[in-house]
């Protein structure tokens, strides 16, 4: 006899789900949640809320651009010159009267030697008076000393000093310290030594 052909595909795999009633649950389970999550997933508002982006607002080109190049700018130090303070014009000291210097003339009164001049305007000072070598000399004169007296200026005033004369120097009948200045005013006679008389005067 023939035998009979093997059952094919679909045939076993019923027998198999008749014979394991257990595999047609669990296949029949796992369909069915299947079928749920997918309706339950197509449903409207059940989707993933995914927050829907806001619209970016236009980029306004022009103002990057001009961002861009103003960006963090180099401060500049403008240097503003400080103003120059007025000069205060100081006022000029008030200018003292220029004094006159005083002058004084010496004229001869009496004398026993021959002389080259009798009188003479005193300019400058110290001016001396003697036998030689001076500003006004009696030459040959032996008791009048080779410097014998001298004329000098302090400020305004003039003064008579002996200086050191071996017969001395007189006012009157006063005789002069050696070395130390008298002063003269107006008109003075002098003595130098024995025999000769000056007069001095001061204007």
């Amino acid at each position: 006899a023939v035998p009979p052909p093997p059952p094919g595909l679909i045939a076993r795999i019923q027998e198999t789900l008749v014979d394991n009633p257990i595999v047609v649950v669990s296949i029949l389970i796992v369909t069915l949640s299947a079928t749920i999550l997918v309706l339950f997933m197509k449903r409207p508002g059940r989707r993933a809320s995914v927050p829907t982006p806001l619209p970016r607002p236009p980029v306004d080109h022009t103002m990057i651009g001009l961002a861009a190049v103003g960006a963090d700018p180099v401060p500049q130090v403008v240097r503003v010159p400080s103003p120059v303070p007025p000069v205060a014009r100081v006022p000029e000291p008030a200018k003292e009267p220029k004094l006159t210097q005083p002058r004084a003339r010496l004229k001869v009164l009496e004398t026993s030697n021959a002389i080259p001049e009798k009188e003479k305007v005193i300019t400058s000072y110290p001016f001396v008076v003697g036998r030689e070598g001076c500003h006004f000399n009696f030459p040959g004169d032996l008791r009048i000393s080779r410097r014998h007296v001298e004329i000098t200026l302090r400020g305004q005033q003039l003064f008579v000093t002996d200086l050191g004369s071996q017969n001395g120097t007189f006012i009157g009948e006063t005789r002069l310290q050696p070395q130390t200045p008298t002063p003269l005013n107006g008109s003075t006679q002098l003595r130098l030594g024995r025999k000769t008389v000056v007069e001095l005067l001061v204007s």
